[in-house]
């Protein structure tokens, strides 16, 4: 039974809260979204089937990329990576210097981390990963 407009509202109040917890059966995994502080902030934790394994941080593991957060973050600040772009222009560097500010405005990390920031974003996710998704508790 799919689950309805009002049981997802439901389901982002209490993951709004500190505390909250929220299980779902997700394509026969048991999902289970706990309010958590990580960092000085509140996030939703996401366990699968009662647990988490780093190892499914990778990327290649199907439980990762059905419910965990890819992030992708820049290593330097957008000022010094718009300046590096203005000199990797300049013809005055020889061809190595520029490939290298060339490098620095591209240069990022990514990572798939196991909690989302808020609840909205966590159940808009699911609902585009999942095809089998039931409300337990």
């Amino acid at each position: 039974m799919p689950v309805s407009k009002e049981k997802w509202a439901e389901i982002e109040t209490n993951l709004s809260r500190p505390f909250g917890a929220v299980t779902l059966k997700c394509d026969g995994y048991q999902v289970t979204a706990v309010v958590q502080s990580y960092q000085m902030r509140l996030h939703v934790m996401i366990y699968i089937d009662g647990e988490f394994q780093g190892k499914w941080l990778d990327g290649k593991d199907e439980r990762c990329t059905k419910f965990y957060r890819y992030q992708k973050k820049y290593i330097f600040s957008a000022e010094k990576r718009g300046r590096a772009h203005v000199l990797a222009l300049k013809e005055k560097f020889d061809p190595e210097t520029r490939a290298m500010f060339k490098r620095h405005t591209e240069a990022f990390v990514e990572q798939w981390v196991p909690y989302w920031t808020s609840p909205a974003a966590f159940c808009r996710h699911i609902r585009k990963t999942c095809t089998d998704i039931e409300f337990v508790r």
